[in-house]
């Protein structure tokens, strides 16, 4: 996909469980490493060096937190860190790559110039971390939204589902993959667009509606680019658009269906956790160069090769993977090139 925003500095995603294990680690001697890297993380980030933004995947994990004085511990050292730098929320980091391979698709300029970075984050990373002031993202809050709710009621019903998939489907990954790009088209663009196509046709003929199905949605808003761009109403170049190679090449969809099929066809055992985790990686991979994830997670990457073909370097919470981490952090200057890991 052409155009994909990269900042100028390096971006580093540390997951839930390693900003959990850094909130650990003054009363845990085991989680020293942990101490040692943070502290690293904030001589790189006081010297403008990398950026270290925090995303929605790490306040809903927090909020639901059971021990409150680990759930302020882990806000403090997000804040510190992210200085106030947050990815947007997945859906508007979706729509974005979605209009812009509409362009591609319809052979349009997009804006004329390489996008900036609104594409993926809430400020520039590239600015100094003290301008931002540890202020917090527009999404941050303090109580838990109803779709925060609704996304934790499905977290836990995800591994049961998976397994039973899993269990059934004896293919091949390539087919699987079809199969998942197919469900996420219906899943995040046609049956939200139905929706909302349904309840503003029920508006205008004087029929009850519920006012929340008529909120602004990012799928709706994707279908009215199209309309705009091509100077159609036809509904069948839409679908076209839907099925094309450009909307494949969306980096969202492609990580999100690929890590998806990819655990559906190498026999992995599902977890709660998995549900946040794959959306969390489509999310960040494409703007990320250092990702510190689960082992599950880095292997899964690495064997669809995401890795690669994001020039992300990944690294998990096993001891010797966290000492290389703080090695390879240790090690960072500016000008310095970072190494995507095998």
């Amino acid at each position: 996909m052409r155009g994909l925003y990269r900042p100028g500095k390096r971006v580093v995603y540390l997951d839930q469980n390693f900003v959990s294990n850094i909130a650990k680690a003054g009363a845990k001697p085991a989680l020293e490493q942990y101490s040692e890297l943070f502290d690293c993380l904030l001589a790189l980030l006081e010297a403008d060096d990398i950026a270290c933004p925090t995303s929605q995947f790490h306040h809903r994990e927090t909020l639901y937190s059971r021990d409150e004085r680990l759930r302020d511990a882990i806000r403090e050292v997000i804040l510190r860190l992210s200085s106030g730098l947050g990815f947007r929320q997945y859906d508007d980091i979706l729509e974005i790559q979605a209009v812009k391979a509409l362009h591609d698709h319809l052979g349009k300029d997009w804006r004329g110039t390489e996008p900036g970075w609104d594409e993926a984050f809430q400020g520039d990373p590239d600015a100094p971390a003290k301008a931002r002031r540890f202020e917090r993202p527009t999404w941050y809050t303090e109580a838990p939204s109803p779709l925060f709710e609704l996304g934790e009621q499905a977290k836990y019903s995800y591994p049961k589902e998976a397994r039973r998939i899993a269990k059934e489907w004896q293919r091949s990954f390539d087919k699987r993959l079809e199969y998942e790009i197919e469900a996420f088209i219906r899943m995040f663009f046609l049956d939200p667009l139905y929706r909302t196509l349904t309840e503003a046709s029920r508006l205008l003929v004087g029929l009850p509606s519920d006012p929340f199905e008529l909120l602004p949605d990012f799928s709706y808003r994707v279908y009215s680019a199209y309309n705009e761009l091509s100077q159609s109403h036809e509904r069948e170049g839409y679908f076209q658009f839907l099925l094309s190679q450009e909307f494949r090449a969306i980096p969202f969809v492609h990580i999100f269906c690929s890590l998806h099929a990819a655990m559906i066809t190498t026999a992995s055992k599902p977890e709660a956790g998995d549900y946040d985790d794959v959306m969390m990686l489509a999310t960040i991979l494409p703007y990320a160069d250092i990702v510190a994830t689960d082992h599950a997670k880095k292997v899964l990457v690495q064997s669809v090769g995401l890795d690669k073909q994001y020039e992300v370097t990944l690294f998990s919470a096993k001891q010797d993977d966290v000492a290389a981490l703080l090695s390879f952090v240790q090690n960072l200057r500016p000008g310095s090139v970072a190494t995507v890991n095998g």
